[in-house]
């Protein structure tokens, strides 16, 4: 998947996450996110009042989208090297697209610096899109089965495949059939809040 790919794969991602934590604050009926809405906005919103509030925001979406585009450093010609001007000389989709890479950026977040943990959240769902693909993702690189075709790492035994990176157009029918699903997932789950499903 390309740069443009991921980010929007990485918008509808983080739309739903809203639209759910939304839903369940509006509704007053949080369903199976009761135990997790405090907890999650401890972790997750950044602190603050008013302009500061709104301006840590924008800089945590600007991290994850950053996370969202990172785990393609490791290609010479992706969009995050353009615009860092950095490549590291790995083989794609290796280290730098396994959880190894998410948690050290979530550590980081948790210990160092609170926003860093929404670069890791990023990286997470550029690695589920990448799921996806012909290639796999192999989560635990490099732990697990895989092989290496031309510099890039696949996953052994994959059975998921929405799309190939090879494949024009295949990224546009698997963004459209993301916001379909997740629309709809986002719908079914308004109506168990406030209709209690029945």
């Amino acid at each position: 998947m390309n740069g443009r790919g991921h980010l929007f794969s990485g918008t509808v991602l983080a739309a739903d996450a809203l639209a759910v934590s939304g839903i369940a604050a509006v509704s007053g009926k949080p369903g199976f996110l009761a135990g997790a809405l405090p907890e999650a906005k401890a972790v997750f919103i950044p602190a603050g009042d008013g302009a500061a509030f709104v301006l840590s925001c924008a800089a945590c979406a600007a991290l994850y989208y950053f996370g969202v585009l990172l785990p393609d450093i490791d290609r010479p010609n992706a969009t995050v090297t353009k615009l860092t001007h950095f490549h590291l000389p790995l083989c794609h989709r290796g280290f730098t697209h396994s959880l190894w890479f998410v948690f050290v950026f979530l550590a980081l977040g948790m210990f160092l610096w609170f926003p860093l943990r929404y670069v890791g959240i990023g990286m997470l769902a550029h690695d589920l899109a990448d799921w996806g693909s012909t290639a796999g993702w192999v989560p635990f690189y490099p732990l697990g089965r895989w092989r290496k075709y031309q510099d890039c790492v696949m996953a052994r035994g994959h059975w998921v495949s929405f799309y190939s990176s090879q494949a024009p157009g295949s990224e546009t029918v698997v963004n459209v059939f993301l916001t379909v699903l997740s629309l709809a997932c986002v719908g079914v789950y308004a109506w168990i809040a406030f209709t209690g499903g029945g």
